[in-house]
């Protein structure tokens, strides 16, 4: 499909666009549980990529692919900018039988395919809109109008878990849309976000950025049940990608499933821009076997974006092991662009073959030269590491054969 837009123009005060929608729902959090919702719309030709791709983190890198075809910050910037985020107020327990708007856009988040659509906006405010959770938004402007001129085409999988008003909201997630209907990510949080998911008293629309943390959080936990049922690892793995200013380094133990993200962002990065304090600062959360009952509120949302791209390896290869992902952030990420970049960039650190080593301090040997932030302060930081070095495995109760 190319990227078109039939019609750009103004009407009566209102700009009136009739194109395709990628598709694309958003929902505010501000305000919260009266929000802003509506679809997204590109509103010029400036951009190349296909309408389906603007709102689609996983073919903005894909995975073990050449770093020339990943999409770089300001490409993201200029093709997320071009579309229209719109809005309509609603509160989160409204349904779209109830109010029309609400109703279309949530067809629209339900299709497949792109929808062509026709809107009409007013009081358009022209910024670009940045967060750490979500991707990079454009102008926005109020919703007076909506209109979806064909039929959505909506995936089975997607008809169904909509469909099943007794079908719990997570059993959903985990299993029809990501494990049977194999939907990338964004799909299903999108989806999420509109409210369509969940027994039928319970659903309610949510926050985009919230959608985005709950998805990752919902099919990791399913994976990770899993991963506990597999043999341990038989040696140490180091994974290392870098994207768009983000540095991972992903060491694999060989032990029983725990997990723990460490991220530090340099002083001259965009969080820090203005900080006297310029020593390292590190931030970190963890989980040993039985999970986490808290939310990782020191990384947030980064941290189950990460979670899931472990998991998914460990499935994939059937093994389970210790995890320790080390993130280091330079002035290169001159804007959040939300946690797509760290769900991606750690799929694609654990599409390439890792470094192999027989033991810990091996690794960490091995990593220590390409750190920006010295060892030692990682090592200060971690809490799994003091754990996984003093946890002694059943191998070590064994005798020794004689020499």
């Amino acid at each position: 499909m190319s990227f078109t837009t039939d019609l750009l123009e103004r009407r009566g005060g209102c700009l009136e666009i009739a194109s395709a929608s990628p598709p694309s729902f958003f929902v505010g959090h501000s305000g919260y549980p009266r929000v802003s919702i509506g679809p997204m719309l590109p509103h010029s030709l400036d951009s190349p990529l296909e309408v389906h791709d603007m709102d689609a983190p996983e073919q903005w890198l894909v995975p073990g692919s050449p770093a020339s075809t990943h999409k770089q910050l300001m490409e993201v910037v200029q093709f997320r900018s071009s579309l229209i985020r719109t809005t309509h107020p609603a509160y989160v327990k409204e349904k779209g039988a109830s109010d029309r708007i609400l109703g279309l856009s949530q067809q629209i988040a339900m299709a497949e395919k792109p929808v062509a659509t026709e809107i009409a906006v007013e009081k358009l405010h022209v910024n670009v809109q940045v967060d750490d959770h979500a991707a990079p938004n454009g102008p926005s402007g109020s919703l007076q109008r909506l209109a979806i001129t064909e039929n959505p085409r909506v995936h089975r999988k997607v008809d169904y878990a909509v469909s099943d008003t007794d079908l719990k909201a997570s059993e959903a997630i985990s299993k029809y849309l990501y494990a049977d209907g194999h939907l990338p990510v964004s799909d299903i949080y999108r989806i999420l976000s509109a409210g369509l998911l969940g027994i039928e008293e319970n659903r309610k629309l949510v926050p985009t950025r919230w959608a985005i943390t709950a998805t990752d959080d919902t099919v990791s936990k399913s994976l990770i049940e899993r991963v506990k049922s597999f043999p341990e690892l038989g040696e140490h793995l180091l994974h290392e990608s870098s994207y768009l200013g983000n540095s991972f380094h992903i060491i694999f133990v060989p032990r029983p499933w725990v997990y723990e993200m460490m991220e530090c962002w340099s002083p001259h990065s965009i969080w820090r821009l203005f900080d006297r304090d310029k020593s390292y600062v590190i931030v970190q959360d963890h989980e040993l076997s039985d999970g986490r009952t808290t939310y990782a509120s020191n990384i947030t949302g980064a941290y189950y974006s990460a979670r899931l791209g472990v998991a998914e390896y460990l499935t994939s290869i059937k093994r389970q092991a210790a995890v320790i992902v080390i993130r280091e952030v330079n002035e290169q990420y001159l804007m959040p662009l939300g946690v797509w970049v760290i769900r991606q960039a750690v799929r694609d650190a654990l599409a390439r073959p890792p470094r192999k080593f027989s033991s810990l301090k091996e690794v960490l040997a091995a990593i220590a030269p390409g750190l920006q932030v010295p060892l030692r302060y990682w090592l200060a930081k971690s809490q799994l590491l003091p754990y996984i070095r003093s946890q002694r495995t059943l191998e070590s109760f064994l005798p020794r054969a004689a020499p």
